[in-house]
């Protein structure tokens, strides 16, 4: 369990912690993060830089909204999908990574599906080493 803090340096020092023995295209997923409580919501940049480049997650704690990374935001397929107004939030019209109700769960899904993939294909891997072995 990682105390990520209020402030956007807290939190982005604990994602760059936390990422740091990750490989390069393992999740990182962070639950129940009071954002009323963070002085400054970090952006997908701000995620994308403490983590270099793996894809974040970070959930409100009321698991309404999320913030995403670039990658995470990719892999949402974020520019083709056309959510409702006010789901995806934009800054001079490009997503800050700040998604909120349907676009928030359809990144939700997509994080969680794949976070336990991880697991799968370590398992996988595992076996295959251990009978070669």
């Amino acid at each position: 369990m990682v105390h990520i803090g209020k402030a956007k340096k807290q939190i982005l020092e604990a994602i760059k912690k936390a990422s740091k023995n990750l490989e390069s295209d393992a999740w990182l997923i962070i639950f129940y993060v009071d954002f009323h409580l963070i002085y400054d919501i970090p952006t997908s940049e701000d995620l994308d830089i403490a983590s270099s480049g793996k894809p974040v997650l970070i959930v409100e704690f009321g698991l309404h909204s999320s913030i995403a990374s670039t990658d995470t935001l990719r892999r949402l397929n974020i520019t083709r999908i056309k959510f409702p107004e006010g789901y995806v939030e934009q800054k001079h019209g490009q997503p800050t990574g700040l998604l909120h109700e349907f676009a928030h769960a359809q990144a939700l899904d997509i994080a969680l599906t794949e976070f336990s993939q991880q697991f799968t294909d370590i398992s996988v891997r595992t076996l295959i080493k251990a009978k070669l072995d």
